[in-house]
């Protein structure tokens, strides 16, 4: 049902780095990659993470309006927790 997210990020390889690794636990192989982005896709689903250019400020507030959090399956609770360790 979903086709793809789009997380619009103030510093790209600081998000590359912080969260490639466990998209990349989760199954999710690299798809595209431009100057200001990258997405990683698993099956007929994308996240797109890009530090645009039209990005009007350089944080983010989860208590704004607008995305508060991505969740993804997990095939059990022992790895649910050994990827937060």
């Amino acid at each position: 049902m979903l086709h793809h997210v789009e997380l619009w990020v103030p510093d790209l390889e600081r998000a590359v780095r912080s969260r490639g690794w466990l998209l990349e636990r989760l199954g999710c192989e690299p798809y595209q990659e431009w100057p200001h982005g990258r997405s990683r896709r698993r099956g007929e689903t994308y996240l797109v993470v890009e530090q645009s250019p039209a990005l009007k400020t350089d944080s983010h507030d989860r208590l704004r309006p607008g995305l508060n959090h991505l969740a993804f399956h997990v095939p059990d609770r022992t790895e649910l927790d050994r990827l937060r360790a």
